[in-house]
Order: structure tokens, then C-alpha cells, then sequence
């Protein structure tokens, strides 16, 4: 009996309660840079939550490039200039009788299906590694490791009683037993995943949960082939038919030649989520390598290492800014970033290059919310 109930006292879990003035949630580029953004203004007051290591290469887009478009290269051309490269890339092409086609041309692609209209703009030379390391410190990665929260989230409530001693306007769960109170919470995730984590949710009003729902995006499955030698020379990003019979979607690549000789490729395709089981993704990269054999014939005999990623994240291409006013007035304690988070128009009087928000897409969004959204964090 006495071991057992030693036994008992080892197993229990001490709960506790903490509190940060920001936490943010999620795991990517536009977290990480919101985390030392607020850190560097807070020191010691911001925590971010992901259940994964955050490193260098969990940062990177596996994917074909998300700056895409002559409105985001004159964007960038004023605001970033040191992150374009000095490439230049053609028109968005698509395979179909045995050869590539001009979108603009006279030949029909298959149906583009979720979000794939974004890769027919042409292809911006964006120096993604000088990005992800841009206003990081050295010890970036160790920092975040001191600040992460790495227990499961389980689900948040936004409407924290009045009587608790610190500002607090979150409260967040986690599968260890312990629960975190902020006063700001940051969401790096896709809106659509508010609601879903929300365990108060009948408290937001409709027109917020409508406007998370808007966002919902398939899954991005992301396969990077870095070949030891070039296979092809074309650089436009390419649309490859998962079928020629069914509307099925793309796979969508592009190849760039890398300063030792090797070349690096890489591809997306949407996945439905009731269709993201281990055997469906495998069955999509076989079809994506079977179609690479017969449209590069250097493909079969090529060495070169592979890299898979299902992520959450893909372009959503029907963002209303326009309620982002409202948004601010209901949730004031709520700050979205990212690549489908909403932010403020601007006008041109405003910033040195006007645009419509309606067209910002990809890294571009994400880089505005960040710009826009954490203003007056």
C-alpha cells in the first residue's frame, strides 16, 4: 500500500497558472519575426506556442515561391529592395500534349482548382534564405527554445473572468495541465483555425466566425527534389496535370540552379484533408515523380535528396480586408499575422506605393501584417 501510494505522489502533474503579456501561436517565419518584433519592445513578455522545434530549416517555404506578381516586385522594389534578387523570370507555363504552354497562349490548361491562380503570376526573384536570417539575432534559435511553450494546445477562451489580478483577455490550456493567461494574443495560424481551438466561441460575433471560416484552405503538400546536377534549364514556374481525364489540380514547381552546380526543385499540390493519410500522400508523390520521368528524361538516372512537407498553410486568395475594422472593434486583444491574416488598407497618400489589398497574396500579406497589425502592439 505504501508503494503505491509513492507511486501515486511521482505520477501527479503540478498545474500551474503563468502569465505573459504576449503570446503567440504558431510556428512559422511570420511568428518568429512577430516573437523578436514584440521581444525586442517587451523583453521577457512574450511567449510563442508550437508544439515543434523551431529551426532554420522549419522556416523554410518547401514550396514554389509565394512573391509573385508585378505589384508585390514594385512593393518590394521600394520597402525591401535588398531581397530581390537579380533574375528574371518568365511567364507561368502548363504541360499538356506532350509540351509547355503560355497561359496567355492559345492552348487551354485544365482547370486551375483552390488557390493555383496565384501561381500563374510570374515568379519574383526573392532571396528567401537572406529573409528567413533578416532582423534575427545570432542566438535566434536558442532564445525562442528559452520562450517556446511545447505542450499541446488543447483550446483557449477569450473572455477571462474580471476578477483575476493581471490584464488578462486569453487563457490557454495546454495538454500538460498548465494554463497561460496574456493580455495579447498574436495568431500566426490560418484564421480558420480560431474557432476550432475557441472553447468560448459562441460568444464571437457571426460575422467573425463567417470571416474565419473564409479563410480555410486545403493542405499544401510540398516536395523538394536537390539534385547533384541539373536535370532541365527552365526556370518559369510549371503546371503539371495530376490528371488529363479528371480536374484534379496541379502539381506546381519550379527549378533553380544553385552556385555548386546542383539544382534545386520544388513542388505543391492542395490536399484535401480528409485526404491527407500517410498512403495518399505517398500515392501523390509517386504520381508527381512518375510525371517528372516522362517530362524530363534526365529525372530517372538523377541522384538527389528528397524533402516532404504536409503543412496548413497555403494561399487563400479571398481575404476580406475589409473587415478588418470591425474585427479590431470586437477582438481589440486579437492580433492576426501571416499570410492569410487580414489587415488596414492603405492608400497611396499613405505609403509610397499604392495597391489593392484585394491582389496581396503569399509572403507579401504576411510581411504587410506584420508591418501593419504589430504597429501599435
Amino acid at each position: 500500500m505504501e508503494s503505491l501510494r509513492s507511486l501515486k505522489k511521482v505520477q501527479s502533474v503540478e498545474k500551474k497558472l503563468s502569465f505573459s503579456k504576449f503570446i503567440i501561436v504558431g510556428h512559422d517565419i511570420f511568428a518568429v519575426k512577430a516573437f523578436f518584433k514584440l521581444n525586442q519592445k517587451y523583453p521577457g513578455q512574450v511567449k510563442i506556442v508550437s508544439e515543434k522545434e523551431i529551426t532554420l530549416d522549419s522556416l523554410k517555404n518547401y514550396g514554389p515561391t509565394l512573391i509573385r506578381g508585378e505589384s508585390s516586385q514594385a512593393w518590394l522594389e521600394t520597402n525591401y529592395p535588398h531581397l530581390l534578387g537579380p533574375e528574371q523570370y518568365g511567364e507561368s507555363q502548363f504541360f499538356k500534349d506532350q509540351k509547355f504552354h503560355r497561359f496567355s497562349g492559345r492552348s487551354k490548361s485544365e482547370a486551375l482548382l483552390f488557390n493555383e491562380e496565384f501561381f500563374k503570376e510570374k515568379r519574383i526573384p526573392f532571396k528567401e534564405n537572406e529573409f528567413l536570417k533578416n532582423d534575427l539575432p545570432e542566438n535566434a534559435f536558442e532564445v525562442l527554445k528559452l520562450n517556446q511553450l511545447t505542450s499541446p494546445l488543447l483550446h483557449f477562451i477569450h473572455d477571462v473572468p474580471d476578477h483575476l489580478i493581471n490584464q488578462s483577455n486569453y487563457e490557454l490550456y495546454f495538454a500538460s495541465g498548465d494554463w497561460w493567461q496574456c493580455e495579447k494574443l498574436v495568431w500566426a495560424l490560418s484564421p480558420s483555425e480560431f474557432p476550432r481551438l475557441c472553447q468560448d466561441k459562441e460568444k464571437l460575433a457571426n460575422e467573425f466566425l463567417e470571416f474565419c471560416e473564409s479563410t480555410h484552405t486545403p493542405l499544401s503538400l510540398q516536395v523538394s527534389f536537390l539534385f547533384e546536377q541539373a536535370i532541365q534549364e527552365q526556370q518559369e514556374t510549371i503546371f503539371i496535370p495530376l490528371s488529363h481525364t479528371h480536374d484534379w489540380g496541379h502539381f506546381i514547381g519550379e527549378f533553380d540552379l544553385l552556385d555548386d552546380g546542383s539544382q534545386l526543385a520544388r513542388f505543391f499540390t492542395n490536399i484535401d484533408p480528409e485526404q491527407s493519410t500517410e498512403e495518399e500522400v505517398s500515392k501523390a508523390i509517386r504520381l508527381l515523380k512518375r510525371s517528372l520521368e516522362k517530362i524530363f528524361e534526365k529525372f530517372s538516372t538523377a541522384s538527389f535528396k528528397e524533402y516532404i512537407v504536409l503543412s496548413e498553410k497555403s494561399p487563400c486568395l479571398n481575404i476580406d480586408d475589409n473587415k478588418f475594422k470591425f474585427l479590431c472593434e470586437h477582438n481589440p486583444h486579437l492580433i492576426f499575422i501571416g499570410q492569410n491574416a487580414p489587415f488596414e488598407t492603405i492608400s497611396g497618400d499613405e505609403d509610397s506605393f499604392e495597391y489593392s489589398s484585394f491582389g496581396v497574396h503569399g509572403y507579401w500579406r504576411g510581411l504587410l501584417s506584420l508591418e501593419k497589425n504589430l504597429n501599435n502592439a
